[in-house]
């Protein structure tokens, strides 16, 4: 491994985001995962995170002010921040209001 090994994964509550943690700490990397709800919905995902060592922080990638203060809490408790794994999804129903201003399509 080399020294880039400070990690920040958003989406860290299950599925790719777990499966992902769980090798890179197979690997000796530091990780902050990130999730909503910590104390929550996702309680059981973030105690389990903190089991394995995992520093948890709550980010919800919709917001911009708590992606700042989510990704420096990462990075003080880290020592700064390596690698960025943005692991989290937003989805939509129906209409979707970016393609409507922008005539482009995005998968969320």
């Amino acid at each position: 491994m080399s020294n880039l090994n400070k990690v920040l994964i958003t989406g860290a509550s299950d599925g790719f985001g777990m499966v992902i943690i769980d090798a890179l700490i197979e690997e000796g990397y530091r990780i902050t995962g990130a999730l909503r709800d910590a104390e929550g919905r996702n309680k059981r995902a973030s105690e389990e995170l903190r089991r394995k060592g995992v520093f948890v922080i709550e980010i919800d990638v919709t917001n911009d002010e708590s992606v700042v203060t989510g990704g420096g809490t990462a990075a003080s408790h880290m020592g700064g921040i390596d690698i960025l794994i943005n692991n989290a999804g937003i989805g939509t129903v129906g209409r979707n209001p970016l393609r409507q201003k922008t005539g482009k399509r995005f998968l969320m």
